[in-house]
Protein backbone atom coordinates (compact mmCIF):
# COMPACT_ATOMS: atom_id res chain seq x y z
CA UNK A 1 0.00 0.00 0.00
CA UNK A 2 1.18 3.63 -1.07
CA UNK A 3 2.08 5.16 1.61
CA UNK A 4 0.06 8.45 0.87
CA UNK A 5 -3.28 5.60 0.66
CA UNK A 6 -2.39 4.57 4.12
CA UNK A 7 -2.12 8.19 5.37
CA UNK A 8 -4.97 9.45 3.68
CA UNK A 9 -7.08 6.58 5.48
CA UNK A 10 -5.78 7.37 8.55
CA UNK A 11 -6.67 11.51 8.59
CA UNK A 12 -10.22 10.22 6.85
CA UNK A 13 -10.78 7.76 10.26
CA UNK A 14 -9.19 10.57 12.26
CA UNK A 15 -12.32 12.82 11.11
CA UNK A 16 -15.19 10.13 11.56
CA UNK A 17 -13.86 9.59 15.19
CA UNK A 18 -13.34 13.02 16.74
CA UNK A 19 -16.30 14.47 14.84
CA UNK A 20 -18.75 13.10 17.48
CA UNK A 21 -16.55 15.16 19.94
CA UNK A 22 -16.66 18.23 17.65
CA UNK A 23 -20.11 17.99 17.52
CA UNK A 24 -20.31 18.07 21.36
CA UNK A 25 -18.20 20.51 21.86
CA UNK A 26 -20.34 22.99 19.39
CA UNK A 27 -23.57 21.93 21.55
CA UNK A 28 -21.85 23.13 24.71
CA UNK A 29 -20.53 26.03 23.01
CA UNK A 30 -24.42 26.78 22.34
CA UNK A 31 -25.72 25.68 25.63
CA UNK A 32 -23.67 28.54 27.14
CA UNK A 33 -24.27 31.05 24.85
CA UNK A 34 -26.73 33.90 25.74
CA UNK A 35 -29.80 32.15 24.93
CA UNK A 36 -32.26 30.89 27.82
CA UNK A 37 -34.21 32.85 30.84
CA UNK A 38 -32.30 35.09 32.53
CA UNK A 39 -32.74 36.98 35.93
CA UNK A 40 -31.19 40.64 35.56
CA UNK A 41 -30.33 42.60 38.47
CA UNK A 42 -29.28 46.02 38.61
CA UNK A 43 -29.16 49.41 39.92
CA UNK A 44 -29.11 53.24 38.16
CA UNK A 45 -28.61 55.84 40.85
CA UNK A 46 -30.49 54.67 43.63
CA UNK A 47 -33.24 52.58 42.30
CA UNK A 48 -32.55 48.91 41.95
CA UNK A 49 -34.44 47.03 39.81
CA UNK A 50 -35.06 43.23 38.81
CA UNK A 51 -35.97 42.05 35.25
CA UNK A 52 -37.02 38.44 33.98
CA UNK A 53 -35.24 38.23 30.40
CA UNK A 54 -35.50 35.19 27.66
CA UNK A 55 -32.96 36.18 24.78
CA UNK A 56 -32.60 33.56 21.27
CA UNK A 57 -29.44 34.15 19.91
CA UNK A 58 -28.68 33.29 16.09
CA UNK A 59 -25.73 34.25 15.43
CA UNK A 60 -24.15 38.10 16.24
CA UNK A 61 -28.30 38.84 16.49
CA UNK A 62 -29.85 38.91 20.16
CA UNK A 63 -34.04 38.77 20.24
CA UNK A 64 -36.15 38.66 23.18
CA UNK A 65 -37.64 40.35 25.79
CA UNK A 66 -37.36 41.37 29.35
CA UNK A 67 -40.29 41.52 32.06
CA UNK A 68 -40.25 44.22 35.25
CA UNK A 69 -39.88 42.78 38.43
CA UNK A 70 -39.46 44.15 41.78
CA UNK A 71 -37.90 47.47 42.16
CA UNK A 72 -37.02 49.77 45.00
CA UNK A 73 -39.45 52.62 44.07
CA UNK A 74 -43.07 51.84 44.61
CA UNK A 75 -43.97 54.10 42.17
CA UNK A 76 -42.84 51.58 39.15
CA UNK A 77 -44.94 48.60 39.11
CA UNK A 78 -43.67 44.99 37.79
CA UNK A 79 -44.91 42.99 34.81
CA UNK A 80 -44.45 45.47 31.94
CA UNK A 81 -42.72 43.64 28.81
CA UNK A 82 -40.26 45.13 26.82
CA UNK A 83 -39.39 43.89 23.55
CA UNK A 84 -35.66 44.28 22.86
CA UNK A 85 -34.97 46.97 19.65
CA UNK A 86 -31.44 45.69 19.63
CA UNK A 87 -29.00 42.86 20.61
CA UNK A 88 -26.03 41.40 19.40
CA UNK A 89 -23.20 38.72 20.66
CA UNK A 90 -19.81 39.58 19.40
CA UNK A 91 -17.55 36.37 21.48
CA UNK A 92 -18.01 37.19 25.39
CA UNK A 93 -19.59 40.35 24.84
CA UNK A 94 -22.92 40.69 24.75
CA UNK A 95 -25.04 43.78 23.83
CA UNK A 96 -29.29 44.52 24.03
CA UNK A 97 -31.45 47.46 24.51
CA UNK A 98 -35.31 48.56 24.82
CA UNK A 99 -37.68 50.78 25.44
CA UNK A 100 -38.83 51.82 28.62
CA UNK A 101 -40.42 55.07 30.35
CA UNK A 102 -40.65 56.64 33.88
CA UNK A 103 -43.87 59.03 34.49
CA UNK A 104 -44.16 60.82 31.48
CA UNK A 105 -40.11 60.75 30.44
CA UNK A 106 -39.23 57.78 27.31
CA UNK A 107 -35.97 56.50 26.67
CA UNK A 108 -33.78 53.56 25.86
CA UNK A 109 -32.26 51.21 28.19
CA UNK A 110 -28.94 50.13 26.71
CA UNK A 111 -26.65 47.07 28.47
CA UNK A 112 -23.20 45.69 27.74
CA UNK A 113 -21.64 43.16 29.06
CA UNK A 114 -19.51 40.20 29.24
CA UNK A 115 -20.76 36.44 29.35
CA UNK A 116 -18.94 33.86 31.22
CA UNK A 117 -20.97 30.74 32.17
CA UNK A 118 -24.49 30.66 33.52
CA UNK A 119 -23.95 34.67 34.23
CA UNK A 120 -23.36 38.14 32.27
CA UNK A 121 -21.91 40.93 34.06
CA UNK A 122 -22.11 44.66 32.82
CA UNK A 123 -23.24 47.91 33.00
CA UNK A 124 -26.43 49.84 31.35
CA UNK A 125 -27.39 53.52 30.66
CA UNK A 126 -30.91 54.22 31.50
CA UNK A 127 -32.15 57.87 30.58
CA UNK A 128 -28.87 59.37 31.08
CA UNK A 129 -27.60 57.76 34.47
CA UNK A 130 -25.11 55.26 34.04
CA UNK A 131 -25.43 51.61 36.64
CA UNK A 132 -24.58 48.06 36.59
CA UNK A 133 -26.08 45.11 36.50
CA UNK A 134 -25.47 41.17 36.81
CA UNK A 135 -27.72 38.44 35.24
CA UNK A 136 -27.91 34.77 35.89
CA UNK A 137 -29.05 31.75 33.38
CA UNK A 138 -32.48 30.44 35.57
CA UNK A 139 -33.08 27.47 33.50
CA UNK A 140 -35.34 26.56 30.55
Amino acid sequence: MNIRVFAGMALCAGLITAAPAIAGQQEGAAQNGPGGRWVVSGKVGPFAFTLNCRFEAAGPALTGACVDGATSDARVKGGRRHDLTQGRVIGDKVSFSYQSSFMLSRFSVDYVGVLLGDRITGTLVANGQSGAFTAARSGG
